[in-house]
């Protein structure tokens, strides 16, 4: 049996030996749901398209350059910068407040 795990492990692979169709499987998996989330954080179409976007980019970059250490099998913060960088896009200009 296959699990996400290893789903995610292959593509991954796939990505750091260049094979030119990984980055198109990484977004066809990926797309629909990292869209309807960024859709919620963001509460705008368009700004979550870019950070979707703008966050595939950067998995397919780090990805490429990634080199695993002990510390990175222990696991990554790179998530967690994701979301925050996510976060930072959906909050509202200083001095303004989100209706509700």
């Amino acid at each position: 049996m296959t699990t996400r795990i290893d789903q995610d492990g292959s593509l991954v692979a796939a990505l750091r030996r260049g094979d030119p169709t990984a980055a198109e499987d990484l977004v066809t998996v990926y797309s629909d749901r990292a869209c309807r989330l960024a859709t919620r954080i963001t509460r705008n179409a368009q700004d979550a398209e870019e950070a979707v976007q703008d966050a595939f980019l950067s998995v397919i970059g780090r990805s490429i350059r990634f080199v695993e250490t002990p510390r990175s099998a222990r696991g990554s913060t790179e998530s967690s910068r994701t979301r925050h960088i996510m976060l930072q896009k959906a909050s509202p200009p200083r001095g303004r407040r989100l209706a509700g």
